[in-house]
């Protein structure tokens, strides 16, 4: 059973990007718009562990299908890039149970850029606070996709990340210093 997928998940899963473009140029009301991008698609058939499992909205859907050029059109009719499922998994979660390592740098390179250009915005006088990096969320199990790719086993997926949170301190010829921030790893007994 499965539940609230509408035509636009299915644009996406049919990998019909003409469709999914037709679909966002050709919805006249932004509420209509909207509802296309928010539907989340639920049920048994969805659930975590299934092979369909991939994270209920749209975005996440072409974001977990390795479709980026479809996500970025997504983005640019304002799907909401810090969107949760049902399991409080964010689209980075996401990525890291799929593998999907090119589409992570990616999505978070663009969410980065999106918080700058935000962060532009916003005037010195604002009380805004700074939202917590999309990294460091955590799911409903209290995992940020860096500790749930370790509570997974996904040993490479693992290194990946930490590697790509490394910070060289120094370098001298081949030897460099690395510093790993274990924050989200290390933890008090």
């Amino acid at each position: 059973k499965y539940y609230g997928e509408n035509i636009l998940h299915i644009a996406i899963v049919k990998r019909n990007l003409a469709m999914v473009k037709w679909l966002l140029r050709n919805i006249h009301s932004e509420s209509n718009r909207q509802q296309l991008l928010t539907a989340t698609a639920t049920g048994d058939f969805f659930k975590i562990g299934q092979p369909t499992y991939y994270g209920e909205t749209p975005l996440a859907f072409a974001c977990c299908t390795n479709q980026w050029d479809t996500a970025e059109i997504l983005l640019k009719h304002g799907a909401d890039m810090n969107v949760t499922d049902s399991n409080g998994n964010t689209i980075l979660h996401m990525l890291v149970i799929r593998n999907l390592r090119d589409i992570y740098t990616k999505f978070k390179s663009y969410w980065i850029e999106h918080q700058a250009v935000t962060k532009s915005i916003t005037t010195e006088n604002s009380t805004l606070m700074k939202p917590l990096n999309l990294w460091d969320r955590l799911n409903k199990d209290n995992l940020t996709p860096l500790t749930l790719a370790a509570d997974t086993g996904r040993s490479d997926t693992l290194s990946w990340l930490l590697d790509e949170r490394k910070k060289i301190h120094w370098s001298y010829g081949s030897v460099s210093c690395v510093l790993h921030p274990l924050d989200q790893l290390d933890v008090s007994i």
